[in-house]
């Protein structure tokens, strides 16, 4: 089928993947089947070498009885030994062992097969019984779920193997990777069918069977040799990887036809050198891929794939052995690791989250090492302290527990961490970042800031066809990281993080993302304080201009040379209370109205009016501290109030009352002049003499601060009530030390 084939039918190509599979399971399950039924489950006891039943069935044997034989009408009994039992041909070493237990797995299904074949069997009392056999074929309720198992490892590999060739059917990389799924699913099936029998097979069927799983297990290993040879980077000519196969080829001939000693030789021996050569290539591509972070990170999960696979099988499988407390794992389910490899080694080739793949390695390797450790407690007290299996891996399980544990989570939290900057470290960051003075300033720090955390080789605006991000987001599977407009900074692009050396991973994003965020605010921050800056600006403006300008103005053309230091004193009134606002003073209440009320004494006496203003009560709200804000905006009222008084109201008499209840600070001027329209708000037009802007910009300066004002005016009565919020006490001896004097006559 035509790469262009491949592209158009993708579903096509995965039903004829899915039927083939189909088959070889439909084949596997056959020949299964096709074996008599036995009927007793077997159990092999290495110690004494003899076969046992498993456990109590219909005959009523006990669980322990020993099958002494099989016999069959016409055939001598044919004598069962443990090793009968053996899940797997090839863990008998030796090839003259391995042809006498040909032998017997041949008579022994000879007579299986035999009608009225029976078992010879010896209970635990000393007595003799002849168990006949069922008759019949196996039925599929017996077939354990091992056999199943591997039957869907074998399947996986080689659908996963089928939509990886869909989705990429020119690469070199991924077939060879279909290839590994084909070689496993053979070794798989066919394991499935003689690990899982009741007692025996026929041996040209046995052997035929192993031989398969051989064909499987070495094309699998020159497999990938091959792979590595070719991915990320093309190490040799693809020529030349063909002597991958070739090799394997012959140890599989020298196997077959016996031409060395045994396993050790003909398999165990290419299987490990296929596995060394792939790791020697591993780190051959390590080298080659040098300055490409994506290469690098998809190598990292072959070889940690690889790693992981052959590290569990040997734990699963001579570890168990080793552990005496624990059961050993058959063969059969640690074929599961060969898929967890497989698996890896596929997520390797699609680049899937090529950024994660460091900290997934260290986990990875955390929990291996503490399986090795405990695997080398176990053993070091086993065979040093001579300790029973059980005590042993109790202990071993303990010192894991109390010791690796805790060391694991040190080391994992330093690793993690390492280079991650606290949050008040990126808090202090975004504040230095955020108050620079100027625009451009800031954009030159953010982008000193985003080196300094992530040391990118390129920093550079997003392209401008493609829209902004509004968070930051990985690229390129890592090999990117876009970030938000921020800072003055258009959206940036940081490639190639490390010095060019790594990817960018989940974590880098969630610092950018906390980084980006905790800006904002510095930023929000930044902009209210402008604001408030702003705004103050045009209050200082504006009482330079409404106050002390016009008073200045006012005793420039005054004629009266008296009149005229009273406007100059006034002025500098007004300045020492603005520039002690701005210094942060605080008067207390007593000493503003204290000097207030002089002041206005001293202004209604020189024009010829009354003043009745009795003093307050002595108490705790007359030493309260009061906003600066609101003591200016408060005695620019009432200076207007009284400005207003002596220019219009023609009175002779003024009534001030003060009183303070409820954190409020109430304010009662009073007249006996000739009133006014109290419904008029329009603005008046400033006064030579100073006297403000009218009654409207009086309730603008109250409102400002929460307060109120209030008016009613009649013929022979007007009354003024001012309402103002205090700020809230704070201590005495603070308030006393921040208190400046606001006005002076």
């Amino acid at each position: 089928m035509s790469d262009r084939r491949l592209r158009l039918s993708p579903s096509q190509w995965l039903l004829g993947a899915g039927l083939c599979v189909l088959l070889l399971c439909a084949l596997a399950t056959v020949l299964a089947l096709r074996q008599p039924a036995l009927g007793i489950a077997l159990a092999a006891d290495a110690a004494a070498d003899r076969v046992v039943v498993a456990a109590t069935d219909a005959h009523g044997l006990p669980a322990g009885t020993a099958v002494r034989a099989i016999e069959a009408p016409g055939l001598a009994p044919q004598p069962l030994r443990a090793e009968d039992l053996v899940e797997e041909p090839d863990f008998i070493d030796r090839y003259d062992d391995l042809n006498a237990f040909y032998r017997r797995q041949d008579a022994l299904a000879q007579r299986q097969a035999t009608a009225d074949a029976a078992l010879l069997v010896e209970r635990p009392d000393g007595s003799r019984a002849r168990v006949p056999l069922p008759g019949g074929l196996r039925p599929a309720a017996d077939l354990p779920l091992l056999f199943w198992f591997q039957l869907a490892v074998g399947a996986a590999a080689v659908l996963i193997g089928a939509w990886m060739l869909v989705l990429r059917p020119r690469d070199r990389a991924v077939r060879l990777f279909f290839a590994l799924g084909v070689t496993l699913a053979l070794a798989t099936t066919t394991a499935a069918v003689y690990s899982t029998r009741e007692l025996a097979l026929p041996a040209a069927l046995l052997r035929g069977l192993s031989g398969v799983n051989h064909v499987g297990t070495l094309a699998f290993g020159s497999a990938l040799v091959m792979l590595f040879l070719s991915y990320p980077r093309t190490l040799v000519p693809p020529r030349w990887q063909g002597l991958a196969p070739l090799l394997a080829g012959t140890a599989l001939l020298a196997d077959q036809l016996q031409w060395v000693d045994g396993h050790d030789a003909g398999l165990r021996l290419p299987c490990l050198l296929e596995m060394g050569l792939a790791l020697v290539f591993a780190v051959w591509q390590w080298r080659a891929t040098r300055g490409d972070p994506p290469a690098r990170a998809a190598l990292r999960w072959l070889g940690l794939a690889m790693l992981v696979g052959c590290s569990l099988f040997i734990v699963a499988i001579p570890g168990a052995s080793l552990l005496g407390g624990l059961p050993p794992m058959p063969q059969g389910y640690a074929f599961g690791f060969f898929l967890l490899m497989y698996v890896g080694l596929g997520l390797g080739l699609r680049r899937w989250r090529l950024f994660e793949v460091g900290d997934w390695a260290f986990r990875i390797l955390f929990a291996v090492l503490g399986a090795l450790a405990l695997l080398a407690l176990d053993a070091l007290l086993l065979l040093g302290l001579h300790l029973g299996p059980q005590l042993s891996l109790g202990l071993a399980l303990l010192v894991c527990g109390f010791a690796w544990l805790p060391l694991r989570g040190w080391a994992w939290s330093r690793i993690a961490r390492r280079g991650v900057p606290t949050t008040g470290e990126l808090f202090e960051a975004a504040i230095d970042v955020s108050f620079a003075p100027v625009a451009a300033e800031r954009s030159d720090r953010w982008q000193a800031l985003l080196r300094r955390l992530f040391d990118p080789l390129e920093i550079a605006p997003c392209a401008g066809d493609a829209a902004p991000p509004v968070q930051p987001a990985l690229a390129e599977d890592g090999l990117a990281l876009e970030l938000p407009a921020a800072a003055g900074a258009p959206a940036l692009r940081l490639a190639y993080a490390g010095g060019g050396r790594r990817l960018f991973g989940l974590r880098d994003a969630t610092l950018a993302a906390r980084l980006v965020a905790l800006l904002q605010q510095a930023e929000a921050g930044r902009r209210a304080y402008d604001r408030g800056v702003q705004e103050e600006r045009r209050r200082i403006a504006r009482d330079l201009h409404d106050d002390i300008g016009a008073r200045l103005l006012s005793g420039l053309h005054q004629p009266d040379v008296d009149q005229t230091r009273v406007l100059i004193r006034q002025s500098l009134t007004e300045i020492r209370a603005l520039v002690g606002g701005m210094a942060g003073a605080q008067p207390l209440l007593g000493t503003v109205l204290a000097e207030l009320r002089h002041e206005t004494a001293q202004r209604l006496d020189a024009a010829g009016l009354a003043l009745q203003w009795p003093l307050p009560e002595e108490g705790p709200d007359l030493q309260r501290p009061l906003d600066w804000r609101v003591c200016r905006h408060y005695l620019s009222v009432v200076r207007e109030a009284v400005s207003n008084i002596v220019r219009h109201a023609g009175a002779g008499r003024v009534t001030v009352e003060v009183h303070c209840a409820d954190g409020r600070l109430r304010t009662r001027i009073q007249d006996d002049g000739c009133g006014f329209d109290a419904a008029d708000r329009r603005p008046q037009a400033p006064r030579a003499d100073g006297g403000g802007h009218g009654m409207r910009h009086m309730h603008q300066r109250l409102a400002e601060v929460g307060g109120a004002l209030t008016v009613t005016s009649a013929p022979g009565r007007t009354v003024l009530d001012i309402v103002l919020p205090l700020a809230p006490a704070r201590e005495l001896a603070t308030a006393t030390a921040t208190a400046a004097p606001v006005a002076a006559a």
